[in-house]
């Protein structure tokens, strides 16, 4: 392979981007990108990357290409951060509980009872996204956007009276995610069932599985709505998301693309939580209007399941993830306390519907 100095590299980018007209650009090839995602095709998930690929492709002026590969045919998420690895997948979307193997220490974010809202959740994630890039980066990726899967709830096949009731059942854990052994340890279930995400729904209909935890709007696009009964108004878990790049891949865009990217970041990044959050509350509505049953715990219940799994919170550090990056997170909730005491919490992302031009497909 011959390999250009720095100084003709240089001179070649400039010649092609800048200095040739612009039908000479239009006739080289353009640069492909190559998606991934769990996420049922027509989801708010989906309907995101749609927007992304499509803003991409135009403000690009077609030099870049995408092509997205929805619903898991291309694996379940600890899959696609292999393809990531070897070059068959440019770009992924992921949750954090389906990459605790490999990014481990975005678990912290997802640890039991760590947020109590969704502003509070935006202003720690935000607040720490250099952080966050700069872990990916070490790891081989390039972060793109903040995503998630939103707040899991507990649900159940049976009525289960909490805590104690949950020692006896058969309880899902995504593979052997971290945070979700821990929790149900502390909680008396010393051996949850671990299993990638396309199992769970034909574990669930044969009663191998009778516990899981979702966020609606993944329970009702996984279909494990249709079999479970019951759901508990709590947030046990926020499962936050990334959008990650092979840094190898971000590494050979020209610069003027990785701009586009920051610019996409910028003009689109809340337009997934406009569409997503929503979607959830209409997933929770619709399973309850088709006969799933909430169970409200009271305060004392509460107070009993966080009490036992707080400590889940130091158990894991510096065993999955560093203990400094916990305390960052501590400390920006601390924060986030104080605002709200003085009135002065504001929320970071948009509310509301999409802005005009991008409102999702029919």
């Amino acid at each position: 392979m011959i390999r250009l100095s720095p100084a003709a590299a240089t001179l070649a980018v400039l010649l092609a981007f800048v200095g040739l007209p612009g039908s000479a650009r239009s006739a080289e090839a353009p640069i492909m990108l190559r998606w991934g995602t769990l996420a049922p095709q027509g989801t708010a998930y989906t309907d995101a990357l749609e927007a992304y690929k499509s803003y991409l492709e135009r403000e690009s002026g077609g030099r870049l290409k995408n092509l997205l590969y929805v619903g898991g045919v291309v694996g379940d998420e600890p899959d696609m951060i292999k393809k990531l690895r070897i070059g068959q997948l440019d770009v992924g979307g992921f949750t954090m509980k389906g990459t605790h193997a490999a990014l481990e220490e975005l678990c912290v974010f997802g640890l039991p009872f760590m947020f109590e809202s969704y502003d509070e959740a935006d202003f720690v994630l935000i607040s720490l996204f250099d952080d966050i890039d700069r872990i990916m980066q070490r790891k081989g990726f390039k972060l793109i956007e903040l995503v998630e899967e939103g707040f899991d709830l507990l649900a159940s096949r049976d009525l289960v009276p909490l805590p104690e009731g949950l020692r006896s059942q058969r309880v899902w854990v995504w593979g052997a995610d971290p945070v979700g052994l821990a929790t149900y340890k502390a909680l008396g279930v010393e051996s949850p069932i671990g299993t990638p995400v396309p199992e769970v729904l034909p574990a669930l209909q044969t009663g191998l599985l009778n516990v899981v935890t979702a966020s609606p709007l993944a329970a009702v696009g996984l279909q494990w709505s249709s079999v479970i009964r019951y759901i508990y108004d709590f947030n046990l878990y926020y499962d936050p998301g990334v959008v990650l790049m092979t840094k190898s891949k971000w590494d050979a865009l020209p610069q003027d693309i990785k701009d586009l990217v920051a610019r996409m970041r910028k003009e689109l990044g809340d337009y997934f939580f406009q569409l997503e959050r929503p979607d959830q509350d209409r997933s929770l509505e619709g399973m309850i209007k088709h006969g799933i049953h909430v169970v409200r715990p009271d305060a004392a219940t509460l107070k009993k399941l966080e009490e036992r799994t707080r400590p889940v919170w130091d158990e894991l550090a510096d065993k999955v993830y560093p203990r400094d990056l916990l305390e960052k997170v501590i400390e920006k909730k601390k924060e986030w306390a104080a605002l709200k005491a003085k009135g002065a919490a504001k929320p970071l992302r948009k509310k509301g519907p999409p802005a005009k031009g991008l409102s999702r497909k029919k």
